[in-house]
């Protein structure tokens, strides 16, 4: 009997012991799977703030994907215009070529012109000096016969001589007329030549300028205002224009004529 009851208790005693480890390794188990939940709630949240940040950072992105497509239109709308105004002052400044060359031409035909004037004066000069030492002889030749007139009768004064004496009188008078006109019309040459220097002058430094402008745009590329474009052209139009040289002109072509 005594033997059963030690059976029974070594029985009982083993059946505790396997519960007993039986609850250790169960210990065991729940803090391994505690510690892999407390892992995978770490390895969670981390992906929860990575994912977090790569919204940001996409969210980031996008706003300065944007501000670079709008930097990009602005800068392309400068581009366009600055081509276009490129183009513009390329042609302007062809323009002003053209006129430089054409006022440069006009200088070099007026420069003739004025010196066809003044080799015109010269021969009208000595041509009125030559007149008048020819009425200074006919003059001497007539106070020798107006001295002996009062000892002729009247029908021998010689009636050739003092016609000799009208014509070259007539003549003198009609050379200091053309002379005066030659020479107002020298006049007019001239200050119609200093008038187109002055313009051509005006011209080349709005030519400068423009070139400067045009130069600058082609190699910093800034921004032109449109209040810098050149007036040459314009400005070259309205001098054209100008009454006083629409006047001397029109005394050398009558003059020349």
């Amino acid at each position: 009997m005594k033997s059963q009851q030690e059976a029974a208790l070594q029985e009982m005693t083993a059946g505790h012991r396997n519960q007993e480890e039986e609850q250790e390794k169960l210990s065991r188990r729940v803090r391994y799977l505690e510690s892999e939940l407390q892992k995978q709630e770490a390895e969670q949240q981390g992906m929860e703030d990575k994912i977090e940040n790569l919204e940001k950072d996409r969210a980031r992105t996008r706003a300065e994907r944007d501000a670079l497509e709008n930097e990009l239109g602005i800068l392309s709308t400068r581009l366009e215009a600055q081509l276009q105004h490129g183009v513009e002052l390329k042609n302007e400044l062809a323009k002003l070529h053209a006129e430089l060359d054409a006022h440069r031409q006009e200088q070099r035909d007026f420069h003739e012109s004025e010196v066809k004037w003044k080799h015109r004066v010269g021969e009208l000069e000595s041509a009125l000096g030559q007149a008048r030492d020819t009425i200074a002889a006919q003059q001497n030749h007539m106070a020798e016969m107006k001295s002996s007139v009062t000892t002729l009768p009247s029908s021998e004064v010689n009636s050739s001589d003092v016609g000799m004496l009208e014509e070259a009188q007539t003549s003198m008078d009609r050379l200091r007329s053309e002379l005066e006109s030659e020479r107002a019309s020298s006049e007019d040459q001239r200050r119609l030549t200093a008038h187109l220097k002055q313009k051509m002058m005006t011209l080349e430094g709005e030519l400068a300028a423009t070139r400067r402008q045009f130069e600058d745009a082609s190699q910093s590329g800034d921004w032109f205002e449109e209040a810098d474009c050149p007036k040459g052209h314009g400005a070259v139009q309205g001098e054209a224009q100008d009454p006083e040289q629409r006047v001397l002109e029109q005394g050398l072509r009558s003059g020349g004529g």
